[in-house]
């Protein structure tokens, strides 16, 4: 989810785990993870720098890292061990 300013990634993580855990329960699958694309902003062979999929975004001039939103709560469910919606 290319979202610079961070407004619709938690809900789309949100929607994503919901569905994929349901459709693992339907098939009686345990997951036994998930993996987010992508923890930081990168660089994109047909887009260059401009999409920001990250949960960290990077400042390209002095290359600082700053956790979006998205990656508290993405943690804060991590910790939970549980999907709820965002707030």
């Amino acid at each position: 989810m290319a979202d610079q300013a961070d407004q619709k990634r938690s809900g789309f993580i949100y929607d994503h785990l919901r569905l994929f855990l349901q459709t693992a329960e339907d098939l009686g699958l345990i997951p036994m993870g998930y993996l987010y694309w992508s923890l930081i902003d990168n660089f994109e062979w047909i887009d260059g720098f401009g999409p920001r999929f990250g949960l960290y975004e990077i400042d390209y001039s002095n290359q600082k890292r700053v956790a979006r939103p998205s990656a508290y709560y993405f943690k804060k469910m991590g910790a939970r061990r549980a999907v709820f919606p965002p707030t």
